[in-house]
């Protein structure tokens, strides 16, 4: 009977997220509202580059695929991940990839793509400026890629987390490959950094039942609300929780 009742609390989170999701909104009651809200935030303030014949590299569930095509001049979506049973087989069930490939070695033809976009991956590659060197190949002349990165958080996927990023190693390694840049930009002010890490100290770590669970969620929910207001009143962007990265190839 709580199994059951667990299940559709899930059912019915999962549901109510997509659809949040597909209108630029993440859900308060969740443990990372902080951190996914900055990386739709991130997308919104790119969508007058993202056209076209699209990429994702890293796509996952491609949680952002409805509200890309809201936002965006989107022609042609393309998800690409990783084939099942080499990366985290937790997730494999969730993949919703078109194509199959590794990021070191895409799978595409030169000059294929109008836009690449990539959120939260560039810290599970181990060869970093080879991954943008092969999304500087397969982008048309003209093109641009749409990238989140963290700088601060939770070491997770392990043991495939390798780096951190500041905003000069982000623009170091795409001028290396030969993009230029057009802006890099924090994804958070300090209060909303911390408020993130706060709700990441109470929430992550083993489950133990629906109840505490419930009640954890809403305590981040309040730190998330709270600190949200506190980064829009005193915003410093020394401390952030990642950043987004276009970068044009000329």
């Amino acid at each position: 009977m709580m199994l059951d009742f667990k299940n559709r609390i899930l059912a019915y989170h999962k549901a109510r997220k997509e659809k949040l999701i597909a209108n630029g909104k993440y859900p308060w009651f969740s443990s990372d509202k902080i951190e996914k809200q900055t990386i739709i935030n991130a997308l919104t303030q790119a969508n007058v580059y993202i056209r076209g014949v699209v990429l994702d590299v890293g796509c996952g569930e491609k949680p952002y695929y409805e509200y890309l095509h809201k936002i965006a001049r989107v022609e042609y979506y393309i998800g690409l991940d990783l084939p099942p049973n080499t990366f985290n087989k937790s997730k494999d069930s969730k993949i919703k990839a078109d194509v199959f490939g590794d990021a070191l070695n895409l799978p595409f033809r030169s000059n294929s793509f109008d836009t690449v976009i990539s959120t939260q991956v560039l810290e599970h590659i181990p060869e970093p400026k080879r991954m943008l060197g092969e999304i500087y190949r397969v982008l048309k002349r003209g093109g641009y890629l749409i990238l989140t990165c963290p700088l601060i958080w939770n070491i997770h996927d392990e043991p495939h987390d390798y780096f951190r990023y500041t905003l000069y190693g982000l623009e170091h390694l795409s001028r290396q490959v030969g993009f230029d840049i057009v802006t890099i930009r924090p994804r958070a002010g300090k209060w909303g950094t911390i408020g993130q890490l706060l709700c990441n100290a109470i929430y992550f770590g083993k489950r133990k039942n629906l109840i505490i669970e419930l009640i954890k969620v809403s305590i981040c929910c309040v730190i998330s609300l709270l600190f949200s207001m506190l980064d829009r009143i005193d915003w410093d962007e020394k401390l952030t929780l990642g950043y987004l990265l276009i970068a044009k190839k000329p």
